[in-house]
Parts: C-alpha cells; sequence; structure tokens
C-alpha cells in the first residue's frame, strides 16, 4: 500500500515547537502521539468515521488533534493533522503556505526516536503554483 503525507499535515507538526514552549518534552509526547495515531489508521483504516464523502478522521488520544486521511485499496493518503478547535477553513489557508525543510528532519528524528518504521511513506510535493 501506497502512504503519503500531504504538506498541509506537516504545518501542524509546528505544535510541537508550541508544546515544548509550554513544558520540555511535550512536544516530543505530542509527536509521538500523532504518530501512535497515523500507525492506528495504518493498521486499521477503515475503523473511524466519516469526516466527509473522502475522508476518514482519527482523534489522538492524549492531544485536542484528529489526523484527517483518505483510505483506498492501494493508498492511504494523510490530509491534515488539525487541532479540533480550529475552524477548517484554515486548512485552505494553510495550502497557501510553503512547507519548511524542518518537517524533513523532524521527520526523521521523531521516527529514529519512537523507533518506528515509515519508510514507505511518500512525500507529497507542491508544484510552482502552489497546488499538488
Amino acid at each position: 500500500m501506497i502512504q503519503s503525507i500531504h504538506p498541509e499535515a506537516e504545518l501542524e507538526f509546528e505544535a510541537a515547537d508550541f508544546y515544548n514552549e509550554r513544558d520540555e518534552g511535550l512536544g516530543n509526547d505530542f509527536s509521538e502521539e500523532v504518530f501512535a495515531t497515523i500507525d492506528r489508521i495504518i493498521k486499521f483504516p477503515a475503523s473511524w468515521p466519516r469526516s466527509s464523502h473522502r475522508t476518514r478522521r482519527c482523534l489522538c488520544n492524549r492531544f485536542p488533534y484528529s489526523v484527517i486521511y483518505r483510505h483506498t485499496e492501494n493508498e492511504l493518503t494523510i490530509y491534515a493533522v488539525a487541532h479540533q478547535k480550529r475552524k477548517p477553513g484554515l486548512l485552505e489557508y494553510a495550502n497557501k503556505i510553503e512547507p519548511t525543510a524542518a518537517w524533513d528532519m523532524f521527520f526523521y528524528n521523531i521516527t529514529k526516536a519512537c523507533e518506528v518504521k515509515y519508510s514507505n511513506f511518500v512525500r507529497i510535493e507542491r508544484n510552482g503554483n502552489g497546488s499538488v
């Protein structure tokens, strides 16, 4: 199965910095919780309720975030790691913001730290006009 993470989902990982500023190590807990949620989705992709006709939503246990994803027979795409109290329109705005290279380092570090093998994930790149 092909697995990918949309650039919009990457933006929410900046919340780890916010949580680390609040309490040292809390950002790492946030990251581990998000990846544990993604791991549950990979194991049981059809288990969570639909959030639209094409996507599903799986809640993180410890933090007020949801992982929004789409599952087909051959592909699993993570579209968003969304705060549950923010307005959905923010995801449309986030699509206009260029992702940073910090995600690559973060993804590498958290994968090593959690000892989770997500090497089969493919990063979706944006083209020059902001679309995928």
